[in-house]
């Protein structure tokens, strides 16, 4: 289906609505229905930007250093709410990365005006 409701941009579009290729469009409106899709909770997983996320189906991922060889695996963890509750949530396994990447920097020039 659509979209969850509030997923529009500020002139209240959806994504799907304003590409230009119809199988990113179909890719878009249907995203929900692709077997790759992350089914579990875990919220977001904040990656540094000096590490590359290689996102594969079932919440999964093998994060990279940009500027060496270093690599983990990270994965959204199913878990069951106490008492019985067949509600479902997860955790991030590991709950960050651990990689010791080596910054990004940028080399620049400061111009005073």
């Amino acid at each position: 289906g659509p979209p969850a409701a509030g997923a529009v941009n500020s002139a209240g579009r959806q994504a799907h609505e304003l590409t230009r290729d119809w199988a990113l469009t179909e890719l878009l409106r249907d995203a929900d229905l692709l077997a790759q899709r992350c089914h579990c909770d875990c919220g977001p997983y904040a990656v540094p930007p000096s590490v590359l996320a290689g996102w594969r189906g079932g919440c999964r991922a093998t994060l990279r250093c940009r500027r060496s060889l270093q690599s983990e695996d990270v994965e959204c963890e199913a878990r069951t709410l106490p008492q019985g509750d067949r509600n479902s949530t997860g955790i991030w396994r590991p709950e960050r990365p651990s990689l010791a990447c080596l910054a990004l920097v940028s080399k620049g020039t400061i111009v005073k005006r």
